[in-house]
């Protein structure tokens, strides 16, 4: 049986820190694989300047070209709108039940995660490795259960998909934040630019 880490995100757009992310499971937590759930739209997020899904694929197929445990995951865009994490995780469990999965979430997500659709039940079937990130975050969210796993040690990561556009925006140097390839496709696309 594999374990596969999923890695769900809007991905908007895919860089070094999420990268990171995927190889230290990867390495770290002796994931067989971890699959990208790339999120049409996040429902407890505004579609504020989101890429087209299939140029954020393009982004992260750039970005992953030389990792075949890295893989792109496009099932929700198959299933009923909108994409509940809950109504994703079923249908993995019957389409792929030799897989044993496990759901990767950054930090900053678990402040929301009581909000998700059917959170309890989630927590109930599921592993959920929290990788730390860099803003504080009152302890008093944290949700306490056998099966939250917060990574305390591991390598903090100081970007962000928001710092990215935002510094594209301006005009900043974006070069350590991104792979080449994906960095040489956005400034070719002018994606996330005034122009």
């Amino acid at each position: 049986m594999k374990e596969v880490g999923l890695f769900f995100g809007t991905f908007n757009p895919f860089h070094n820190g999420h990268l990171f992310m995927a190889n230290y499971f990867l390495n770290e937590c002796f994931f067989d694989e971890v699959w990208l759930v790339i999120s049409p739209q996040n429902p407890l997020k505004k579609n504020l300047d989101i890429l087209n899904i299939y140029e954020r694929i393009k982004i992260i197929e750039k970005s992953i070209s030389n990792n075949k445990k890295i893989k792109i995951c496009l099932d929700e865009l198959k299933l009923p709108k909108p994409n509940y994490t809950i109504s994703t995780l079923q249908f993995f469990k019957k389409t792929y039940s030799k897989n044993k999965f496990k759901i990767i979430l950054g930090e900053d997500n678990l402040q929301s995660f009581k909000k998700w659709k059917n959170s309890s039940k989630i927590l109930d079937n599921f592993s959920i490795y929290i990788y730390p990130r860099n803003e504080k975050i009152d302890s008093g969210e944290f949700i306490i259960h056998d099966n939250l796993k917060i990574l305390r040690n591991a390598p903090k990561i100081n970007i962000s998909s928001t710092k990215i556009r935002n510094y594209l925006l301006k005009g900043v140097d974006v070069k350590k934040y991104l792979p080449e390839k994906s960095l040489e496709y956005i400034l070719e696309k002018k994606f996330f630019s005034k122009s």
